[in-house]
């Protein structure tokens, strides 16, 4: 791939990656009495609910850190894609 390739790429990844902790995060849809407190059966509910990506994914690791890895995944599995295309031409598979 021409260097305007990866940068494009690496672009769209950033927007990815930003984009994961803003649609996977969520507020619980539980009312809390009047002394503020939220009850832990309505708690349970709410992450037994959650899908695993991106909600889970986001509760678990933290906004910063669920971005940064959705980077990090995006650009390796990219590098392996391009490392397995380019073995493969030097071997004469495609």
């Amino acid at each position: 791939m021409r260097p305007r390739t990866w940068v494009l790429l690496l672009a769209i990844f950033g927007v990815a990656a930003i984009a994961v902790p803003f649609l996977g995060y969520s507020l619980p849809f539980c009312t809390g009495g009047i002394d503020g407190q939220v009850g832990a059966e309505c708690m349970a509910e709410w992450e037994a609910a959650m899908p695993v990506f991106p909600q889970r994914f986001v509760y678990v690791l933290g906004r910063p850190m669920s971005a940064a890895v959705t980077f990090l995944a995006l650009t390796a599995i990219a590098i392996a894609v391009y490392l397995a295309r380019r073995l493969g031409r030097r071997r004469g598979l495609t």
